[in-house]
Parts: structure tokens; sequence; C-alpha cells
């Protein structure tokens, strides 16, 4: 059975998806107690969560903007680039004040990451199917949030909470660098798609635009 196009275009970016929701899954869980693990009081342990909704509050307002003019596949591959660095800077700095400013730059990315795929299924996904797409998305969304951190516990009692923030890091970036390189074959799916909408030009008019 024939997989409609839509679908196949959105199955790289779910993936992706996916695999950084269960990294963040992970983190959210896993840095209270590791913050306990290096004695952080209970104050920075709740600032250090809050910093992540005041970089998320302002990646809602900025992100839009930067999507708009670096494209949503370089974006999408920033923001989860510069995620899986936040969660990998986390055991190499123990301080309480850097950890703040590094949950600040991941709730930035996270708002970032969130804007540009759910903006891109939107703009891929045909009327046809959009529903169901967002339907998946959705699922698969609030899904993986419990299972990150099920996995998260269950790692984090065999070798430690640091260690498994690491894992979780590692995690976002091989998701980043998986999505990175079916750049070009996302590129050859959604160019049909920008020009039938006419977001971007076909071949033929931006050569005769070129011509004098």
């Amino acid at each position: 059975m024939a997989i409609h196009p839509a679908y196949a275009q959105v199955t790289a970016l779910f993936f992706a998806i996916l695999i950084l929701v269960i990294g963040n899954g992970l983190l959210q869980t896993l840095l209270p107690l590791s913050a306990d693990e290096f004695g952080f009081s209970g104050l920075s342990v709740g600032l250090i969560g809050s910093a992540y909704y005041v970089g998320m509050l302002g990646g809602c307002v900025a992100c839009p903007r930067m999507v708009a003019r670096a494209g949503h596949i370089r974006a999408f591959a920033a923001f989860a680039a510069i995620t899986a660095v936040t969660a990998l800077v986390h055991p190499i700095v123990v301080d309480p004040i850097a950890w703040m400013a590094i949950r600040v730059v991941g709730g930035f990315c996270f708002a970032g990451l969130f804007a540009t795929g759910e903006s891109w299924l939107h703009d891929k996904a045909e009327n046809v199917v959009r529903g169901r797409v967002m339907a998946f998305y959705t699922m698969a969304f609030f899904g993986m949030v419990p299972i990150g951190s099920l996995i998260g516990g269950v790692v984090a009692d065999r070798l430690g909470a640091p260690m498994t923030v690491r894992l979780s890091g590692v995690a976002c970036l091989l998701a980043g660098l998986w999505f990175a390189t079916r750049l070009p074959a996302i590129r050859a799916l959604a160019r049909p798609v920008y020009v039938k909408r006419g977001i971007i030009a076909a071949p033929e008019e931006e050569v005769n635009r070129k011509e004098p």
C-alpha cells in the first residue's frame, strides 16, 4: 500500500521531533535530581526550572521572525544543534547560575523547534491530510514526554542522573545530525509543495526573472 506523499514528506521531521521530545523529557526529570546530587539549594532548583519557561516565552516572541528569515530547514537544524549542546554543557559547568542561563537558552530553542516543526507540518501537509498529520504529531508529542521521563528514571537508577543527562544531550545531538543527513531529500520533497502554493518561484520563472 502506497504512502500518501504528505506523510512521506514529514517522516524525517516526525522522527527528529520525537527524539528531541524524549531528550527533553529526560532533562525535565533528571536536572532536579542532578542539582540535588551537586548540592544545589532548593531555591536554585526552582529557579533553574523556571528559567526554562522564561526562555520558552522569549522564544515564542522571537523565533517566528528567525524562522521567517532563515527558513524552516536551517532554523530547525540550528535549534536542534543548540539544544543538544546546552544539554551536554550541564555536567561540565556545575554552577546554579550557569544552569539557569543554559535552561533559558534551552527553553528558547525548544520554543523555536516547536514553532518551526508545527508551522512546517502545516506548510507541507495538503489540506486533505492536514488534520490527520497534526493529530499524529500531537499524539506523538504528548506520548513521548512521559516515555522520556520513564527512560530517564530507569537509566538514572543504574548510571546516575549526571550520566543520563549527558546521554540525553547525545540523543538530541544525534537527532539533529540524522535530520541534517535528510535535508537534501526534504528539500526535494518540499520544493514542489512550495512552488504549488506560490511560496517560491518555479525554476522556469526564476530563469525568466534573471533574463534581461
